[in-house]
Formats: structure tokens, C-alpha cells, sequence
């Protein structure tokens, strides 16, 4: 009779992985290879000379690569001061919906960037609603409880939707919703709602690779984990070159009970962090993400 054997390994940034002092210093992260990342784009209104650079690091904050996120838009923003959508985006990579909330310091730093946000000249009203969103999520370097903010946000990008309905304000006000579910909390409705969002972008992108790391979220419980599947699927495929988007189908996988490949895509997800750190040239630091391995044994 066989038995599984559940075995949760905790490892050093196997799959999210952090640089040293990445925010307080300011350093970049080391190169990374673009490809591998998925397909993400927004219409900004800044210059077509940064579209591109500005979609890799929104394709990386979708699969929060943070620090990687953080790198590009930064770049953005230093070829081009005037763009407030990098200012936006780098704000962003301090917000962790379904990990470790901000530092004090990391709440000061988000807020300068939104700041400089709010004050860019090259802002459409649709991003103007962005930057009012993530402004109540950092609200005065963090002014008030993290969870009241989090509603605040979910409250912001819902009204940036109700006018602008299109696929990533969907992705960021389903993200938002999810981002404001206390832990702990019953029921599904919340998930349900945020799942309904993410259902239409995948209609319309099936390989966008926030939509499919957010299906996950949306469905990462034993109930609704089938429903999840098909993100699962394809989500490591999509973002290959990502160590959390391999990790991330093994969520699914787990609720699944299916044990070998949850413990197949963690592997993945080690060798590529590894691969990254060698390029990168930088230590490892541990973070919130575990890896969780399964085996078999009679």
C-alpha cells in the first residue's frame, strides 16, 4: 500500500528571489534574460522609446519578480523623468498581496515614488486613476492600518475600472480584490468576484502571465482548485524563465494530489533561480516563499 509523503522544504529565494538589500539600496539586480517572461503590454502615454522596456517590467511585476520589476521601471523612469507609469510601477513592487507586508522603510520609499508619480506631466486620466490608487495604498508612507489600505486600493482600481474596463485594470482591480481578503476569512465571494475578472482577460489572452499566476490565487483551495488546472498548466510554460511562475503550479497541483508533478515544477523553479543567481552574480538571500517537494514511497 503506498503511502505520500509530505515533505515541505524550506529554501533560500528558490523562487522568489530577492536581492540583497535590493530596495534600501537602490542596487540593480544583475541582468536578466527577457525571454521567458511572458507577454504583457499597456498603453501608456509616455514615449514608444521605453514601451518596450516598460512591458518587460510589467510582464515582471505580474509574476512578481519585485526586484527585477523594480530594476526596470526605475530604468524607465531615469531615460525618461516625465513618465509617470514607471513611478506607478515601481511603487508597485512594494506591495506583496499574498506575502510579507512592507517595511516601514519600504512604505517611505513606495510613497517618494508616488510622489514623483503624481507630479510626471505625462499622465492620461486612466493612469491619473492608477495613481490615485496606488496613492491610498501608500497613503502618506503608510498612514494607517495595512488592511484598511488594501480596501482603499480594491476601492480605487474599482472605480479605475468602472471607466477604463480594459484587460490589465481588470488583472490589477481582480489582484486588488484578492489583495484585500484577510487571511483566515470564509467564504468565496471575494474570489469569485476577482476570479470572473481574470476569466474574461483569459478569454482574450490565454498566455498573459498575470492571468494565469492570478487564476492560481483566485482558486487555490481544495474546492475550486480543478477550476485552476488549466492556469496551472500553462502558467510555467508561459513565464519559463520566472522561478515563481514554476513554483506556482504546484499550488493546484498540491489540492490535486498530484504529487509528482508539483515536486517536478519546484525543481524547475530551484534550477532556474539558481541559473539566474550565477548571472546576476549575488547571494541568496531567504524569503518568505518555501518550496514544497512531495515524494512517494510503498
Amino acid at each position: 500500500m503506498k503511502r505520500i509523503a509530505f515533505v515541505v522544504v524550506s529554501v533560500a529565494a528558490a523562487l522568489t528571489i530577492r536581492i540583497a538589500a535590493q530596495h534600501d539600496s537602490q542596487q540593480h539586480a544583475g541582468p536578466i534574460l527577457d525571454e521567458g517572461l511572458g507577454r504583457a503590454h499597456m498603453d501608456i502615454s509616455c514615449s514608444s522609446s521605453v514601451a518596450v522596456d516598460f512591458d518587460r517590467a510589467l510582464a515582471l511585476l505580474h509574476n512578481f519578480w519585485y526586484s527585477r520589476a523594480f530594476d526596470r521601471f526605475t530604468q524607465v523612469a531615469a531615460r525618461e523623468p516625465g513618465c509617470a507609469m514607471a513611478y506607478w510601477g515601481a511603487a508597485m513592487t512594494y506591495n506583496h498581496p499574498f506575502w510579507d507586508p512592507p517595511s516601514q522603510a519600504d512604505e517611505a520609499a513606495a510613497w517618494a515614488l508616488v510622489q514623483k508619480g503624481l507630479a510626471a506631466q505625462e499622465a492620461s486620466r486612466r493612469e491619473r486613476l492608477y495613481l490615485a490608487a496606488v496613492a491610498a495604498l501608500f497613503n502618506d508612507a503608510g498612514a494607517g492600518s495595512k488592511p484598511l489600505r488594501d480596501r482603499q486600493y480594491r476601492d480605487a482600481m474599482a472605480a479605475a475600472y468602472a471607466e477604463f474596463p480594459d484587460n490589465e485594470t481588470k488583472l490589477f482591480y481582480g489582484l486588488s480584490i484578492l489583495g484585500a481578503v484577510q487571511e483566515g476569512g470564509a467564504g468565496f465571494e471575494p474570489q469569485a468576484q476577482a476570479a470572473k475578472l481574470f476569466e474574461d482577460v483569459y478569454r482574450d489572452q490565454p498566455d498573459h502571465p498575470g492571468v494565469l499566476h492570478y487564476l492560481i490565487h483566485a482558486y487555490d483551495d481544495p474546492k475550486h482548485a480543478p477550476q485552476g488546472l488549466k492556469a496551472a498548466r500553462a502558467y510555467a510554460t508561459a513565464a519559463a524563465a520566472v522561478p515563481h511562475a514554476l513554483h506556482m503550479p504546484s499550488h493546484i497541483f498540491t489540492r490535486l494530489g498530484y504529487w509528482d508533478e508539483s515536486a517536478s515544477t519546484n525543481l524547475k523553479g530551484w534550477d532556474v533561480s539558481e541559473a539566474d543567481v550565477k548571472r546576476a552574480s549575488r547571494a541568496l538571500i531567504v524569503t518568505f516563499t518555501t518550496l514544497h517537494i512531495w515524494s512517494t514511497r510503498t
